[in-house]
């Protein structure tokens, strides 16, 4: 339901008057008030909590008022690009790490050099193997 046909107000109503009617109401509906039927006041004024919750002050009343025109969840490419290239690029340099290693132990490698730059966001790893 609405949150201004829950409160009974119209849309155009003052943060003041918003303010006013929900007092009243959740006095009239607190189910302290209400030990008659308890049960049916506990739901109003829940109700009528999250009405008023949802348009108390300007900023959550905007947002109320004007929700995003369009539901759809924006991915971002980029990043799941970047993310696949760098697990790939991981797994590259796991793979020619085991070679190294496999290679140290065989005593042919005397010298490794490895370097890593960072150029316009891409990772370059530079492997040199000296025998």
């Amino acid at each position: 339901m609405n949150c201004y046909q829950v409160l009974g107000i119209e849309k155009t109503a003052t943060d003041q008057e918003i303010k006013k009617t929900y007092h009243k109401l959740a006095i009239k509906w607190h189910p302290d008030k209400n030990l008659n039927n308890t049960e049916k006041a506990g739901k109003k004024f829940k109700e009528i909590q999250n009405a008023y919750d949802k348009i108390s002050t300007p900023e959550k009343r905007q947002q109320y008022d004007n929700p995003p025109r369009n539901n759809h969840i924006v991915f971002n490419f980029n990043n799941i690009h970047m993310n696949l290239f760098n697990q790939m690029q991981n797994m590259h340099s796991q793979i020619n790490i085991q070679r190294i290693n496999h290679m140290r132990g065989r005593g042919s490698a005397k010298k490794i050099i490895k370097t890593i730059q960072i150029i316009n966001g891409v990772r370059i790893e530079k492997i040199i193997i000296i025998d």
